[in-house]
């Protein structure tokens, strides 16, 4: 794993960018969501809402 990167520095660097690319995109589809459906009720009962 070592020899792709080169050390555990850029091996750590890119961990950390996958992890803040996920956590963007998780913040920005739950606000859409939010958005979306400004319903109270639909934050507690998520798969009643989306199956119904």
């Amino acid at each position: 794993l070592y020899g792709l990167f080169g050390d555990e520095e850029s091996v750590w660097q890119f961990v950390l960018m996958k992890i803040e690319f996920v956590i963007v995109v998780s913040i920005v589809f739950t606000l859409a969501y939010w958005v979306e459906d400004a319903d109270p009720g639909a934050d507690l009962q998520p798969e009643g809402d989306a199956a119904g």
